[in-house]
């Protein structure tokens, strides 16, 4: 399908980057992981050339190198993308969007996979202030209640300078 595509649109059409985005999870999918990486990774660079940065298609290549890398146990290497996930989306569909509410939970997955706690927590938090606001039935992770514990145990809390701050890009 990708190979027709391509034939009869192109390689930078958004049809074709999208297909291709989605052939290459299968392929993860599947177990072929680093095949399905470096076609996201080409794909990812086709789209923000065709498309540009700003592209929720750019948004999407990059959250799937980021999910796929964090499955290989590189949180190091998702976090940056992740961020960039969080902006884009910001960017096109608004700060409390329950979409970029998604986004910093897996912001708030690869901060905590990386040792940083703190952003992590802050990052769960205002997804769940985004979910309930939006009136979006929300239970509260084991993981964000762990890391509010720990917090309180600390003395340290969950203060409103950290629950509301955005998360850094």
């Amino acid at each position: 399908a990708v190979a027709i595509l391509e034939r009869s649109l192109g390689p930078d059409h958004e049809d074709t980057i999208v297909a291709t985005i989605n052939y290459a999870v299968a392929k993860a999918e599947f177990g072929e992981i680093e095949p399905a990486l470096a076609l996201l990774r080409a794909t990812l660079a086709r789209a923000e050339r065709a498309l540009g940065p700003e592209n929720p298609y750019v948004g999407a290549a990059l959250f799937n190198i980021a999910y796929w890398l964090e499955t290989q146990g590189d949180h190091a290497g998702a976090l940056p993308l992740r961020k960039r996930v969080v902006a884009i989306d910001e960017a096109l569909l608004g700060p409390d969007h329950v979409e970029v509410a998604s986004d910093l939970d897996a912001l708030g997955r690869s901060q905590l996979g990386v040792g940083e706690r703190k952003q992590a927590l802050a990052s769960w938090e205002r997804a769940l202030a985004i979910r309930e606001a939006a009136g979006v039935r929300v239970e509260v992770s084991s993981q964000l209640a762990a890391l509010r514990a720990e917090f309180a145990d600390a003395g340290l809390g969950s203060d409103a300078s950290v629950a509301t701050s955005s998360p850094s890009r």
